[in-house]
């Protein structure tokens, strides 16, 4: 089946996406603000008797711990990256201050805790995952080789 994405993190882009396209891909959004769109989406599709796809692009941290990536990544450098971060459900606190406060749009730690994380996208109803690697660019091939031989393999049943 062909589809037709539409990107975006906003209300707005979701309004587009269905009008003119068969999905919905937004770039990395924090679980938060991911579901509060999905539910927007689902709402709309429901008036209009239409069903759309929503696929993801999170970003992806691969290291030994959850620890140890908080210790390297600027989370208020991410958190005002995206031109639709102004839209995005902000924590209690008010800021994004912590790994934790970006989860869905950053997924982050050990191989397991990356399957945890791609898990919860598929509670969500969330259809296609696609996974951004450039945070670590300098260990990509590695990164590529363990998601596709150890996270990857936990998500999906061997075929």
């Amino acid at each position: 089946e062909v589809v037709t994405w539409y990107g975006g993190t906003t209300q707005a882009s979701v309004r587009r996406a269905l009008a003119h396209c068969g999905g919905w891909l937004p770039g990395r959004l924090p679980f938060a603000t991911l579901d509060r769109r999905v539910e927007y989406l689902r709402r709309l599709s429901d008036e209009e008797g239409t069903h759309l796809k929503v696929g993801v692009i999170p970003l992806v941290y691969l290291a030994d711990s959850r620890k140890e990536v908080a210790a390297k990544v600027d989370v208020y450098a991410l958190a005002h990256s995206s031109e639709g971060s102004q839209y995005w459900v902000t924590p209690s606190s008010g800021e994004f201050e912590s790994i934790d406060d970006l989860d869905g749009g950053l997924i982050a730690g050990s191989p397991d805790d990356l399957v945890e994380a791609i898990e919860g996208f598929a509670r969500r109803g969330v259809d296609e995952v696609v996974l951004d690697c450039r945070l670590q660019f300098d260990r990509y091939e590695e990164i590529i080789q363990v998601l596709g031989t150890t996270v990857l393999r936990k998500v999906r049943p061997q075929e």
